[in-house]
């Protein structure tokens, strides 16, 4: 049954992560924190794995790279720490997420990196959707 599901899209329900500033510790002194969602009625295994990408949108690079796994069902909840200190000054960050089933396959992703709200202190959440 999965051979033949296809790569999804993630698309913004809201404006997706919040951005927020932490104790200054150096290294993971901020954290992006979100929820990934979808509706299909589709069931996921307890150990699909989300993967999140912080990325400098200026710049498509990636930041920093986590993966969580281990939840229950949507909606997946992750934070995502980092060093702001070794951002440039002019960095615009986004997300880019994916959730894996165990094996790797790939059922849901973002098409483009989601921009992050860096003024809301709240988790926003994001809506994914799946492809045939």
């Amino acid at each position: 049954m999965r051979s033949g599901m296809t790569l999804a899209c993630l698309a913004a329900l809201a404006t997706a992560a919040c951005a927020s500033p932490g104790p200054s510790h150096g290294h993971g002194d901020a954290s992006v924190s979100g929820q990934a969602t979808f509706y299909e009625k589709l069931l996921m295994p307890v150990d699909a794995v989300l993967a999140i990408d912080l990325i400098d949108l200026s710049r498509g690079a990636t930041i920093q790279h986590a993966e969580f796994a281990g939840h229950p069902g949507p909606p997946y909840a992750f934070e995502l720490r980092y060093d702001p200190h070794a951002l440039p000054p002019d960095a615009r960050l986004g997300i880019r997420a994916t959730l894996s089933h165990p094996d790797g396959e790939r059922v849901f992703a973002t098409p483009s990196p989601i921009p992050v709200n860096g003024a809301r202190t709240e988790p926003e959440t994001f809506r994914m959707f799946h492809l045939p």
